[in-house]
């Protein structure tokens, strides 16, 4: 099945470098990310995470939300589950 994703320069840049490395294809490498993130099982820190509002923890740190485009609301969201996938060792 044909899929389409939306991704950041830097990460397609990342992940094409890794695929060069590892001598595969950018989809087999996808495949194979996506294949080992299904398998591991749901973490109560990642649910906690996902569930909790960034919004939410800026209102009550009381500190101004600066208007950002949806362009860039998009790659910040991106670049916190990458983070997130760093920190338990999915992604390096």
């Amino acid at each position: 099945m044909r899929t389409t994703l939306d991704l950041p320069d830097s990460l397609l840049r990342e992940l094409k470098t890794r695929a060069a490395l590892n001598g595969q294809s950018l989809k087999s490498l996808l495949n194979e990310l996506i294949q080992r993130a299904m398998r591991m099982p749901a973490t109560p820190e990642l649910v906690q995470e996902e569930m909790s509002l960034p919004v939410l923890k800026r209102l009550q740190e009381a500190q101004p939300t600066p208007a950002q485009t949806n362009a860039q609301l998009e790659d910040q969201t991106l670049q916190e589950d990458i983070e997130k996938l760093r920190r338990i060792g999915f992604v390096k």
